[in-house]
């Protein structure tokens, strides 16, 4: 099992985040606690360099729902590794290597290029099929801290 993995977020989610939608004073509260609570190191590969609160999403497929489920501290390079689509267009941009993304990858969980290669092409497919269609966001027992906007998506 992969310690790490690539973790594509469905078109219609996009720029969907709790981050965004609640006071900037609670995220950074969130934040902190988050990261203390990590030792400072990212829970995956336990490096303490650029470490950040991440959102933990899960998806239910058949009712096409994604939902908070909370909130890790991992590095930038695991964070690259998650958003990997993200990454890849910070690649062609410049600001970003993706051969070192897909090293620490393959570091991380052991694994050669070619696992790395079958993981994204699985994981990449799976967004497309979620991608087909809309989705609603859930942010779960933390929708009290969202400010009264408006989220895309938000389930109502």
């Amino acid at each position: 099992m992969l310690k790490l993995t690539i973790d594509l977020i469905p078109k219609s989610c996009w720029k969907t985040s709790i981050r965004k939608a609640m006071p900037e004073s609670e995220w950074n509260e969130i934040s902190q606690d988050v990261i203390k609570k990590a030792d400072n190191a990212c829970e995956i590969c336990r490096s303490e360099k650029k470490v950040v609160c991440h959102e933990v999403w899960q998806y239910d497929d058949k009712a096409s729902i994604q939902k908070l489920n909370g909130f890790k501290a991992i590095c930038r390079m695991c964070y690259a590794v998650e958003h990997f689509g993200l990454s890849q267009v910070l690649a062609m941009k410049g600001y970003l290597n993706l051969n070192e993304v897909i090293k620490h990858f393959c570091k991380v969980n052991d694994v050669s290029w070619d696992d790395f290669n079958k993981h994204k092409e699985k994981e990449f497919a799976k967004c497309r099929e979620r991608s087909s269609h809309e989705w609603k966001t859930d942010f779960g027992k933390w929708s009290k801290l969202i400010e009264p906007k408006v989220v895309k998506n938000r389930k109502k």
